[in-house]
C-alpha cells in the first residue's frame, strides 16, 4: 500500500513538473514573440523614417532660420549646425557626449562653425521634455544657457524617468547649482514663461520636416544646408562641413 501511493505521489509530482516546464517554455516563446514583434514595428518605423529622410533630401530648404536662439561659437562663423533637439532624448545625449566635443574642438572653437540649439521637445513621448526646454530656457534668461544645457545631459539619467513634479524640482536644483537668482528662475519655470519660444521653434522644425530627434542643418544662406538626422558620427559632420567651406 505504501510503496502504491509513493508511486502515485511521484507519478502526481513528474505530471506537475511537466505542466509547469511546458508552460514555462510557452511562455519564453510567448515573450520572444512579442520582443520580435515589438523589433520588427521599430524596425518598420525605422525604415518609414529613412524612406521619409530620403525623399525629402532634396527638398531641404535652402534657408533655415535660427530665430533668436542659444548661440556657440562665432556669430560670425563661415558655416552653422542648426540643432533641433530635445534634453530627454537618448540619441541627443550621444551627440552631445560622443560628437559634440569633437566639433567643438576642430570647427566650433577654431571659427569655421557655430551651432544653435532649436527645442524639439515631443511630450507624447518624452514627458519631461516640455519641462526640461522651459528650464533651459529659464537659463538662457540669466546668460547660463549652454552650462545648464550640458548639465542637464550629463545628469539626464537623474531625472528622465522621474514624474514631472520631481522633474521640475531637479530642474530648479540645477539652477541652485549654477548660482543662478533662485526666485526668478522658479518663477519662470512655474510660470511656463517661454512656451511659446518653444512652440515657435517646434512650427519652425514641422516647417522643415524635422519629425525627431536629434535633426541638424548645416550650411548657410549661400551654399543651402544639408541635414543629418539621428545619431550621426563626427566624419558624417566633416564630410558636409568640409564640402560647404570649399564652396
Amino acid at each position: 500500500m505504501l510503496v502504491k501511493t509513493f508511486v502515485k505521489n511521484n507519478l502526481v509530482l513528474c505530471v506537475a513538473s511537466v505542466v509547469l516546464v511546458v508552460f514555462f517554455l510557452g511562455y519564453l516563446v510567448g515573450m520572444e514573440v512579442g520582443q520580435d514583434t515589438v523589433r520588427k514595428q521599430e524596425l518598420a518605423n525605422l525604415e518609414q523614417r529613412l524612406a521619409e529622410l530620403k525623399d525629402s533630401k532634396s527638398n531641404t530648404p535652402s534657408q533655415i532660420s535660427k530665430d533668436n536662439d542659444p548661440l556657440l561659437g562665432d556669430p560670425d562663423a563661415p558655416l552653422s549646425i542648426v540643432e533641433f533637439s530635445n534634453f530627454q532624448c537618448k540619441f541627443c545625449l550621444r551627440f552631445y557626449s560622443d560628437t559634440l566635443p569633437l566639433l567643438k574642438t576642430q570647427y566650433i572653437d577654431t571659427g569655421k562653425v557655430n551651432l544653435i540649439y532649436r527645442d524639439f521637445p515631443i511630450p507624447k513621448i518624452y514627458d519631461n521634455s516640455m519641462s526640461a526646454a522651459l528650464a533651459s530656457e529659464c537659463a538662457n534668461e540669466q546668460g547660463k544657457f549652454w552650462e545648464y544645457h550640458d548639465i542637464l545631459f550629463e545628469n539626464q539619467h537623474t531625472w528622465r524617468q522621474n514624474e514631472s513634479d520631481l522633474s521640475l524640482l531637479t530642474f530648479k536644483q540645477f539652477a541652485n547649482t549654477l548660482v543662478l537668482n533662485q526666485e526668478k528662475f522658479d518663477s519662470c519655470l512655474d510660470s511656463g514663461k517661454y512656451a511659446d519660444e518653444i512652440n515657435s521653434d517646434v512650427g519652425d522644425g514641422r516647417d522643415y520636416a524635422v519629425s525627431g530627434t536629434p535633426t541638424f542643418f548645416v550650411g548657410n544662406d549661400k551654399v543651402g544646408y544639408s541635414s543629418l538626422f539621428g545619431t550621426q558620427s563626427f566624419s558624417d559632420f566633416q564630410k558636409i562641413i568640409d564640402e560647404k567651406l570649399e564652396q
